[in-house]
């Protein structure tokens, strides 16, 4: 486990690491991270957990990612099209592959939602987890059924075009890590973002 300060707002993030092992011939395995953001809101209060984040590193050179991500649940098998064999697909504009992150899931509690804190923390997440990786990609699909998961789909495709990613295919948007920033503007808009919180 990795702690790690946010310069204000007495935020702090914390990022843990699993690996699922495919099969002994695969060069590296997926690693399964999760990063939470923790937030005190003084000195004689508790710490309180705002937001959860969870992430799948598919390294270069894996034996087979598309089985991969099938293997690990339906939710990760969406990428499989990401992949073609061992390489990314070619219509995927990224230079190289030196790897892929997916981010899997982002929850932020209902009180602390429309502050920038998911963005925040995924953002946080890749400067550490992305390193040597060529593409962040995730989806724009909600748990759950109803009227509340179509409101939920424009938001989050609100936020991830925001932050900056593409629309690759249909619920598939991708980051180019190779040759975008990840801006300091942007994590300094999220920390402005925060000052309404009280």
């Amino acid at each position: 486990m990795e702690d790690f300060e946010i310069d204000a707002h007495d935020l702090r993030v914390s990022l843990a690491v699993s690996v699922y092992v495919v099969s002994p011939e695969a060069d590296d395995n997926v690693e399964q991270w999760r990063a939470e953001l923790f937030w005190r809101p003084s000195e004689l209060k508790p710490e309180q957990q705002l937001a959860t984040a969870d992430f799948l590193v598919v390294p270069a050179g894996f034996v087979d990612p598309a089985e991969a991500l099938d293997a690990l649940s339906a939710d990760a098998a969406v990428f499989v099209d990401l992949f073609d064999g061992d390489e990314l697909d070619e219509s995927v504009d990224a230079e190289g592959f030196a790897g892929v992150v997916i981010v899997d899931r982002v929850e932020v509690i209902d009180a602390m939602r429309r502050r920038g804190l998911g963005p925040l923390l995924v953002s946080k997440a890749l400067q550490r987890i992305g390193r040597g990786c060529a593409l962040a990609a995730c989806s724009d699909s909600p748990l759950g059924d109803g009227a509340a998961v179509s409101a939920d789909v424009e938001s989050i495709r609100r936020m991830v075009r925001d932050f900056g990613f593409t629309e690759w295919r249909e619920g598939i948007w991708t980051f180019d890590l190779t040759t975008t920033v990840l801006s300091t503007t942007r994590l300094a808009i999220r920390k402005a973002r925060l000052g309404v919180v009280d």
